[in-house]
């Protein structure tokens, strides 16, 4: 598949993307993702080494831009100064990331592992109380 924003400047691929148009978005971050990756990894500091921290950050990121596209309207007249933008959203995410993080870890753990047996019972629990209150069985 040919995208047609792939060789347009950086004016008209921020016009596409505040359309939204999906080619643009795909051309975008194609385009300025190395300047988002960047962004990020200054933001994480040492939590850049991992791999997965740095994926699921940056999951967010492009999130974060989409949904905050309208603030790409003020680039579009002076793309050069995107990294601003990237730079903003960038500290927002990884913000968010920290505040989730520690949170889970003042939570029982890192990955919430603590809790899994107690979820899973859950329906067993409540399948025993629907027997008993509907006296089936």
């Amino acid at each position: 598949m040919i995208n047609t924003y792939m060789n347009v400047s950086a004016q008209e691929l921020i016009e596409g993307c505040l359309q939204p148009d999906e080619e643009a978005w795909w051309a975008f971050y194609e385009r300025f993702g190395g300047m988002l990756q960047r962004a990020l990894r200054r933001a994480l500091g040492a939590r850049a080494a991992d791999a997965s921290v740095v994926d699921e950050v940056m999951q967010g990121v492009r999130l974060y831009v989409y949904d905050g596209r309208i603030g790409l309207a003020v680039y579009e007249e002076r793309p050069e100064s995107l990294d601003e933008f990237f730079d903003e959203c960038v500290r927002i995410c990884v913000h968010r990331y920290l505040v989730r993080r520690r949170r889970r870890k003042q939570h029982g753990g890192e990955d919430g592992g603590d809790r899994l047996p107690a979820l899973l019972a859950e329906p067993e629990v409540l399948d025993q109380v629907t027997i008993r209150s509907s006296g089936s069985f």
